[in-house]
């Protein structure tokens, strides 16, 4: 590592020196020798280019280097990071790119592909887990000897090709290919009511406890929560409304807390080709810290209304508190999500941005609101905020630091996010230096040389991929929650059981705590209509006392009517009464009254343990076991699912971890890990239906259902999807026509070094008006190797050798040509569609 030496320091650094100093030192004359660290770096132009590398210089953070004719230079590198540098020519022309770091010490036009299509891509503007999986990854993306050879040919004929259309068309071709490269294979009430509980705009209100609940943010995308108590009813039930429109009627909220953005990534292998692909741009869900929500002992039960605001590109009514948190929220956005990302990665701190305490940089973002207001590009900014356009904006707004870089503003913006950086060093445990971020202001010249060639490239982003987040999200989503004074609370208030299967219920008790000698006594009964109680010692009827010395207490619902002689609407109540038993005299705590739903079928979610590898989408549907299905295109009931996964190996539509669908049974499963050898991910769903008569808040549970999907990377395992086809298997001449034998099934291809076959079928059927089948085999596994084979794994054609391939036939047809069906039993053949994973394990 070598060290060079500056003597002056600029005016960012100078005013940081003055502010570190105490009032009564005196500042002393001299300039202070500052050491930065550089390191070796080598120029490598493409072969056959001849060019002289003399008369270019070399831009790192705030220094301009000198490079030898066989190209040997150096730059500045903040250990353990990596930093932007750019090759201009004499005239200043960028013509090369490069983020050099620990392991990366080139500039060519391999770093320089590397480096634009992280900004065409959108990657800077993600979180830094991200951006580091990016330069690790980024072999797969440019390393093919095809596109090398193609930006080659291009800077060998033009070396100031960087900032043309023929370099930016060809980079823009490539990112296109890279995002079309996918791989196509109510809530439980207690005393909280939640109403309407889905997920909208990757939101979701939860219940905690008895009287608190919190808030859950599947999206990267800053909100705010506000509470508001809108009505009420006394202890006769008599109900009164405080607010009935908040927007225009602009109250105080009853409470307000912040709404996190997803922060944390999952270490995916090939995230960033699933992100730019439109997949895997959500985190873990994060949540909120817990609201209370306050009961009257002279109310039976309080009404809020939950209204979360977040940054949206779609409009609404705010009050005016609102209205300055979204604004708020908006700066936030824009300086700490797309501004800061720009600037930590032109002084080589974009290390910080894991992990960081954004606490650091709110001064900042506070310089940045200052001044946005004095520049006269202000409005342009605001118009791409409110459009959603932050990227953009935020390319504005560092144009503004750039064109008024003598303005007090600019020095005042620097200064905080200098603070701001060593702020955020110090809380890590990392060092950083004056020295290196202090010389920002002599930048300014290159800093537009920089910003001028990477702004040509985030034009190439995708910003709806970049921000979609924001696109698909309201501004404001509202919630009714509800608190209710109930001692005794049967979960779930509303069950779903079927015939013969146990459906466990339990009694909670709020608020009460026993003294020695004391017991609750829990007294179970039902209406027996379609069942009784059966408790965990075996003893069953209509009515059941039970005893414990602790809350919940337990208790099973059993349906003994069989599936055939189950009317529509069949329902029994079961009934808990608490006593408090003991010394003294018995103490009644409460009572409540749970509705049990008894179903003759449960919903399925098709298929069932499948399993799958890293990149892989799995397509999911929500059928009866009969494999027909009443929730699409039903005329008489809407219904709405609530979908959901832990989101540890991959995510819902490839973006989120809860999503809501009405009157829609399919959704996608897209693993995203790539890495994990053996691994399993549930997914869950929740089936509300109602009347199309009736409004959302009829909406009731029909079913929770779920499904296992296995996660499987293994090296030896070849994976991958067939679909479904028929095809002529056999023609021979008779009656003066053609004998024809129609198959219908998968074809999988013959791999010579296999060891085994698997097959699972995930659809097969075809449509048609005169005779239709679907849905059938769905589930269905069938295993073969090179040597052993048996029906329905056959040769696609008679007397074929297994070296052309294999099929897996469900489907056959004899015909003459000249028969009155011919065509019609054809056409069918050819219409058939499916499904299927073909897993093939290799020799090693």
């Amino acid at each position: 590592m070598k060290y060079l030496k500056i003597a002056s320091l600029t005016i960012i650094g100078f005013l940081f020196f003055i502010t570190s100093c105490n009032k009564d030192e005196e500042i002393k004359d001299q300039q202070p020798k500052i050491e930065l660290e550089t390191v070796d770096i080598k120029v490598i132009l493409p072969e056959g280019l001849n060019f002289d590398l003399s008369k270019t210089k070399l831009i790192s953070l705030s220094e301009e280097f000198s490079v030898s004719n066989s190209g040997d230079t150096e730059a500045i590198l903040n250990a353990g990071s990596r930093g932007l540098i750019v090759l201009k020519s004499q005239n200043d022309t960028p013509l090369l790119m490069s983020f050099i770091s620990d392991t990366n010490r080139e500039i060519s036009v391999k770093t320089t592909l590397e480096a634009a299509m992280f900004y065409g891509l959108g990657t800077v503007f993600l979180p830094e887990e991200v951006r580091e999986q990016y330069f690790e990854q980024s072999d797969e993306l440019i390393g093919s000897e095809e596109i090398l050879s193609k930006a080659n040919a291009i800077f060998t004929s033009n070396i100031s090709a960087l900032t043309t259309n023929t370099f930016v068309s060809f980079l823009q071709e490539e990112i296109d290919k890279i995002r079309n490269n996918g791989t196509d294979v109510a809530i439980n009430k207690r005393t909280i009511e939640i109403f309407q509980n889905n997920v909208k705009s990757g939101l979701q209100v939860e219940e905690v406890d008895f009287e608190t609940i919190r808030i859950s943010n599947n999206y990267r995308r800053r909100a705010h929560a506000f509470v508001y108590k809108t009505g009420y009813k006394d202890e006769t039930g008599k109900e009164f409304s405080l607010i009935s429109n908040i927007p225009e009627q602009n109250p105080s909220p009853y409470k307000d807390e912040k709404v996190p953005p997803t922060g944390s990534v999952r270490e995916f292998f090939g995230l960033i080709q699933d992100w730019a692909a439109g997949e895997g741009t959500s985190k873990v869900k994060v949540e909120s810290s817990p609201m209370k929500l306050d009961l009257e002992e002279n109310h039976l039960e309080n009404i809020y209304s939950t209204r979360i605001i977040g940054v949206s590109a779609t409009p609404n009514k705010l009050t005016e508190l609102e209205k300055e948190k979204l604004h708020e929220l908006e700066w936030q956005t824009l300086g700490l999500d797309f501004v800061l990302p720009l600037m930590l990665d032109l002084v080589g701190h974009a290390e910080l941005l894991k992990g960081l305490d954004e606490t650091a940089y709110e001064p900042f973002v506070n310089g940045l609101i200052l001044f946005g207001s004095s520049i006269s590009s202000t409005s342009s900014v605001t118009n791409l905020i409110s459009e959603g356009k932050y990227s953009d904006a935020a390319i504005e707004l560092i144009y503004g630091l750039v064109n008024n870089s003598t303005s007090g503003g600019v020095e005042d913006v620097l200064k905080l996010f200098i603070d701001g950086t060593l702020i955020a060093a110090e809380k890590q445990g990392k060092t950083t230096s004056i020295a290196q971020d202090d010389r920002i202001m002599e930048l300014v010249k290159n800093f537009g040389i920089i910003m001028e060639t990477t702004d040509i490239f985030l034009k190439a982003a995708d910003y709806a991929r970049i921000s979609s987040s924001i696109f698909n999200a309201s501004m404001v989503e509202e919630w009714k929650v509800s608190a209710k004074r109930t001692p005794v609370t049967l979960v779930p208030e509303e069950a779903i059981a079927f015939p013969f299967i146990l459906k466990p219920l339990e009694a909670i008790i709020k608020d009460t705590e026993l003294s020695a000698g004391q017991i609750f006594e829990y007294k179970w009964s039902t209406t027996g209509n379609f069942g009784t109680l059966k408790d965990d010692d075996g003893r069953e009827g209509t009515s059941i006392s039970t005893t414990a010395t602790s809350s919940p207490g337990n208790i099973n619902y059993l349906s003994n009517v069989d599936d055939d002689d189950l009317p529509d609407g069949a329902e029994d109540k079961v009934m808990v009464e608490v006593i408090i038993k003991g010394p003294g005299d018995d103490i009644i705590v409460g009572k409540d009254t749970a509705i049990v739903k008894i179903r003759p079928f449960k919903y399925e979610i098709k298929p069932q343990g499948v399993k799958i590898s890293g990149g892989m989408n799995l397509a999911l549907s929500i059928t009866k076991p009969d494999g027909s299905e009443n929730i699409t295109n039903n005329e008489l009931n809407d219904y709405r699912i609530i979908w959901s996964t832990s989101g540890s190996y991959g995510l819902l539509g490839g973006t989120e971890s809860n999503m809501t669908r009405y009157n829609d049974n399919k959704m996608v499963y897209n693993c995203l890990d790539k890495d994990v050898e053996d691994a399993e991910e549930k997914v869950f769903a929740k089936i509300y239906s109602k009347r199309k008569d009736q409004g959302d808040d009829a909406y009731s549970l029909l079913d929770e259902i779920e499904t296992t999907i296995k996660i499987d990377n293994d090296e030896n395992t070849i994976e991958f999807k067939v679909s479904g086809s028929g095809w002529i298997y056999d023609q021979w001449p008779e009656a003066g026509g053609l004998r024809t034998l129609l198959r219908g099934g998968f074809q999988i291809p013959y791999y010579k070094d296999a060891i085994s076959y698997e097959i699972e079928i995930l659809d097969y059927g075809w449509v048609d008006e005169v005779y239709s089948i679907g849905n059938t085999h769905i589930g269905d596994t069938y295993t073969w190797t090179n040597d052993t084979q048996r029906t329905p794994i056959v040769p696609v054609f008679p007397d074929q050798p297994i070296t052309e391939g294999f099929s897996a036939q469900f489907s056959s047809a004899s015909i003459n040509s000249i028969g009155n069906n011919f065509d019609e039993n054809v056409n069918r053949y050819l219409s058939i569609y499916g499904t299927a994973i073909v897993r093939i394990t290799l020799d090693n």
